[in-house]
């Protein structure tokens, strides 16, 4: 049940995320709701399942806005894994430790993306890459309760 909520809420996210979210952009930055969504659905269901998720919403974002198939694909593979992983040692009822997560995440996210656009497109300089990581990462701390409740809440009923 939680998979199909996550697929269905990531599909939405993107359509919104390159549509809606242009008339909200805070500097250019809009909201990563993959991430976010990846993030809390590794939390709660380990790396095996985060990394499958990863993949395929990182292929479904590829496909539908990306300039090469791939970059998004490993990238949200390698944090659904991370995330999965480290996540079954953590409290998940603590509140705090997924902001940090999802914080942290956003910058590895962004840092892969740069190290990949500055080797086969244009370099792109460290101050932007700062100045968009920390946007990206209040913008997506926005996001965090509504996706945090829905995935604690559904996990929970499928226990």
């Amino acid at each position: 049940m939680l998979e199909i909520i996550v697929v269905i809420i990531s599909y939405l996210g993107l359509i919104l995320q390159s549509s809606f979210f242009d008339y909200f952009s805070i500097g250019g930055v809009k909201p990563d709701i993959l991430l976010t969504c990846l993030v809390f659905y590794s939390i709660f269901n380990g790396h095996k399942k985060g990394m499958a998720m990863g993949a395929g919403l990182g292929l479904l974002e590829d496909l539908f806005i990306g300039q090469f198939i791939g970059p998004m694909v490993i990238n949200r593979l390698i944090i659904g894994l991370a995330v999965g992983f480290f996540a079954k040692n953590i409290y998940k009822e603590n509140y705090w430790l997924p902001v940090a997560i999802l914080i942290v995440t956003t910058f590895l996210s962004n840092f892969f993306l740069w190290t990949f656009y500055s080797i086969f497109s244009s370099p792109i300089s460290v101050g932007y890459y700062l100045r968009i990581s920390m946007l990206q990462s209040i913008y997506n701390l926005i996001f965090l309760p509504f996706f945090y409740v829905i995935t604690y809440h559904i996990t929970n009923k499928e226990k």
